[in-house]
């Protein structure tokens, strides 16, 4: 009985190392997900913000200058983004907007 307790014990301190480790990992995944994300977010702000006039209405058509400001952006910001993070917010956006013009009806 007294080998099995010590071999228990021995299992059992390698488990938590093991464990302390996948807390580690899974922890340092989330808080990269996490920056991911943020940035994600920023960029799709910048985009909008091209939409926006001073008083924050949207105004379209856009001035040459913000479309080619959204060009520029699109063509390097877009590409590391995930096309699940660009819609979701777009959507949103978009809820939003609906939301908005509901209520000036």
């Amino acid at each position: 009985l007294e080998v099995l307790d010590e071999a228990f014990l021995e299992r059992l301190a390698t488990a938590d190392v093991e464990l302390a480790q996948k807390v580690r990992d899974f922890k340092r995944d989330v808080e990269t997900a996490q920056a991911d994300l943020n940035r994600q977010i920023g960029i799709m702000q910048g985009l909008l913000m091209l939409f926006l006039s001073e008083d924050g209405t949207v105004a379209l058509p856009l001035a040459e200058d913000k479309q080619e400001s959204l060009r520029e952006a699109v063509r390097g910001g877009l590409q590391g983004m995930s096309s699940d993070a660009f819609l979701n917010t777009v959507m949103l956006y978009m809820a939003l907007a609906a939301e908005d013009q509901d209520r000036d009806m």
